[in-house]
């Protein structure tokens, strides 16, 4: 296969395994939110229950617990199998994108310029779900620190697809872009 019909692939499988991170961090930061609301929640009618309040008003406030703690349990249902779809789609978008880039060829700039973001990319899905098993489970819950995090998130997804769809970030980067005000080819007559 030439590098002209694998680049195309490869630009899809890498915008595939983004868009699986940024989902990644999504779900994460929604459900984090989600679950903050519910545990304040929770935490208010505990906090009734405690107090000296009438037996009717205990069993309403029981009544209550139990539903927000049965909305609580369906919404942490579903992570362990959006976690497990999309973790495999990753492997495979993973495993593809490494056989895609051993057919170009070697030494190649495109092949040194694919490796570094696929990697980048495979780097940043890892802390992105390294954050998503944090904010998920509220070992994060500050607003703050989860907006850090998000932003953190987002900034390497971009860092990524920057680093592979654009030729003259990839030039900048690693120090490649040749300087414009250099004289290109032989020196002029008058050097001679």
């Amino acid at each position: 296969m030439e590098p002209d019909e694998v680049k195309p692939r490869l630009s899809t499988c890498i915008f595939l395994l983004l868009a699986v991170a940024w989902i990644f961090s999504m779900k994460s930061c929604v459900d984090n939110r989600i679950g903050v609301a519910y545990a304040s929640d929770l935490e208010k009618i505990f906090n009734q229950m405690n107090q000296g309040i009438s037996l009717k008003d205990k069993k309403d406030a029981i009544v209550e617990r139990d539903n927000l703690q049965k909305k609580l349990a369906e919404m942490y249902r579903f992570p362990k199998l959006f976690f497990f779809f999309f973790v495999f789609i990753a492997v495979g978008l993973g495993t593809w994108g490494a056989i895609l880039i051993a057919r170009f060829p070697e030494e190649s700039r495109i092949r040194r310029q694919s490796s570094i973001a696929f990697v980048i990319s495979l780097v940043a899905l890892v802390f992105i779900l390294f954050s998503f098993f944090l904010m998920e489970y509220h070992h994060i819950v500050s607003l703050g620190w989860v907006l850090f995090f998000l932003l953190a998130q987002w900034t390497l997804i971009g860092f990524s697809a920057a680093l592979y769809f654009s030729n003259n970030f990839y030039e900048t980067l690693l120090g490649l872009k040749q300087d414009k005000n250099l004289i290109q080819g032989p020196p002029p007559p008058a050097w001679e």
